[in-house]
């Protein structure tokens, strides 16, 4: 959902291609203990259309591989655990490595002082996805600030 939400808000800015580019951007999603190849939750894609019309019908999940870390310019992460998890694993790219709020956190202080993580909604309800949808594109809007202004 972050990784959707947050392209959506790049193309609102200009300069932006038909996949949401913006200069050189490239965003992708992956997960620690994710299994490549399988869709997006049910109450995912239904939140994500319903709430902001954004659909990911296509999107499917893949699993973080030490290339990915390693070419990346940043990562950010929806949890704490998450976020030490992989310095854990990768520790000498730790300098590039955040929970999405702590990144946020460094550039508008206090933002997010209580609490760092968005919990993952993964087998929760539809309202648990919506709550956590809402939650992502506060941040996202927060993050886009912060690259592009």
């Amino acid at each position: 959902m972050a990784e959707a939400l947050f392209m959506h808000a790049v193309k609102e800015y200009k300069n932006n291609d038909e996949n949401g580019k913006y200069e050189g951007l490239e965003v992708s999603s992956a997960g620690i203990s994710a299994f490549d190849g399988e869709p997006a939750s049910y109450n995912a894609r239904k939140v994500l259309f319903d709430q902001w019309g954004i659909d990911i019908s296509a999107h499917k999940s893949r699993r973080l591989t030490p290339e990915m870390v390693q070419e990346a310019g940043l990562i950010l992460t929806m949890t704490v655990a998450h976020r030490d998890e992989l310095i854990r694993r990768y520790g000498s790219y730790k300098d590039k490595i955040f929970t999405l709020k702590e990144y946020i956190n460094k550039h508008f202080e206090d933002e997010y002082k209580n609490d760092l993580n968005i919990v993952d909604p993964f087998g929760g309800d539809e309202e648990v996805y919506k709550e956590c949808s809402v939650e992502i594109k506060k941040a996202v809007g927060n993050l886009t600030k912060i690259l592009f202004d």
